[in-house]
């Protein structure tokens, strides 16, 4: 007789383990075929689109890193925040400011918001506020009800001083990113204008896709 207890436990462990790496490396498979797929699209050139998709696979690299650090439960969306900047600017500056509860949304949410603000970062950096030296951005997130079953989180990219906007002649990838996809993935609502003072994004994400809620806040404007 013997007490196997212990090694069937570790073994359904490393089952599941494996179940789950499959599953995500699939998902992950998947998104980084549509970024391919969505790019090459919208690029005129090979070097374009190696230079546009690199990009866009260091964006989800970033995403990736945040998850991993919290063992793939979800990532605190203000942590999320500034590892999509990093790249972009200095995040102690004052030209970005955060503000919002301090919350953890899912992995599923991690990977679509990553992406938006990646794309909304480079957009800042190529024409807008980012563009300049004088242009700020504004990230804030807050809930739009006290009522637990009802209530959203709106998160908003407000864009100010930087040069005057002008509408895109067409909508390319990033477009499609800031728009239907996080629209799809998180069945979500999104807004956009091109402010006379800077780009404004918002969206309104369920809040099915939040991990934890605590009532402690971030708010944050460095020196």
């Amino acid at each position: 007789m013997a007490d196997v207890t212990d090694r069937k436990e570790a073994e359904d462990h490393a089952q599941f383990l494996m179940h789950e790496l499959s599953h995500r490396s699939k998902n992950l498979l998947a998104v980084i075929q549509s970024i391919s797929r969505r790019t090459a699209r919208t690029t005129k050139t090979m070097e374009e689109f190696e230079s546009r998709f690199g990009q866009r696979l260091q964006g989800l690299a970033a995403s990736h890193d945040v998850l991993v650090r919290n063992s793939w439960q979800g990532a605190p969306l203000a942590d999320l925040m500034r590892q999509q900047l990093m790249p972009f600017l200095d995040i102690q500056s004052s030209r970005v400011e955060l503000a919002g509860p301090d919350i953890v949304v899912t992995a599923e949410a991690t990977q679509a918001i990553g992406l938006a603000i990646h794309e909304l970062a480079t957009n800042a950096t190529k024409y807008g506020a980012l563009s300049g030296p004088a242009g700020k951005v504004q990230i804030s997130w807050a809930f739009d009800s006290e009522s637990l079953a009802s209530r959203e989180l709106l998160l908003k990219w407000v864009e100010q001083g930087g040069p005057s906007v002008v509408p895109p002649s067409r909508n390319g990838f990033g477009h499609l990113v800031i728009g239907e996809m996080i629209e799809r993935s998180l069945n979500a609502k999104v807004a956009l204008e091109f402010a006379p003072h800077g780009l404004e994004w918002s969206v309104s994400i369920p809040a099915t896709n939040l991990v934890v809620i605590e009532p402690k806040t971030l708010s944050e404007t460095s020196p």
